[in-house]
C-alpha cells in the first residue's frame, strides 16, 4: 500500500513538473504518453513474468497512472478547485480503492 502512496504522490509530482519545464501548450499529450509508456514498458513484463496469478499487483500500476492524467489535468486547468479533486480522488485510490481491489481480486467469482 505504500507503494502505491508513493507512487502517486512521485508520479503526479514528476509529470506535473515536466509539463511544466518543458511543455508549451502543444506536447502535452506526448509528454504525458511518454511518462505512462516510460512507466509501463519497464513494469510490465515484470507483472507479466513474476506475477502472473497476482493481479493485485497491478493496483500501484493503476494509481500512478491515475495520478498521470490527473496531474496533465491540473496543469491545463491550474484552478485550486481542480487539484483539490485531484487529490481527494488519489487519497480515495489509495485508501479506499486498495480495500475495495483487494476485496474484488481475493474472491474468484462464481459463475
Amino acid at each position: 500500500m505504500s507503494a502505491s502512496w508513493i507512487g502517486s504522490i512521485s508520479y503526479f509530482a514528476f509529470t506535473f513538473l515536466a509539463l511544466q519545464r518543458y511543455d508549451d501548450g502543444s506536447h502535452t499529450t506526448a509528454l504525458v504518453w511518454s511518462t505512462v509508456l516510460g512507466r509501463l514498458l519497464v513494469e510490465l513484463p515484470i507483472v507479466i513474468l513474476y506475477y502472473v496469478n497476482r493481479i493485485e499487483a497491478l493496483l500501484v500500476t493503476c494509481v500512478t497512472l491515475s495520478a498521470i492524467v490527473l496531474a496533465a489535468t491540473y496543469w491545463r486547468n491550474r484552478t485550486g478547485a481542480v487539484l483539490m479533486l485531484s487529490v481527494i480522488i488519489l487519497i480515495l485510490l489509495n485508501t479506499l480503492g486498495y480495500d475495495a481491489w483487494v476485496e474484488l481480486t481475493a474472491h474468484p467469482r462464481v459463475a
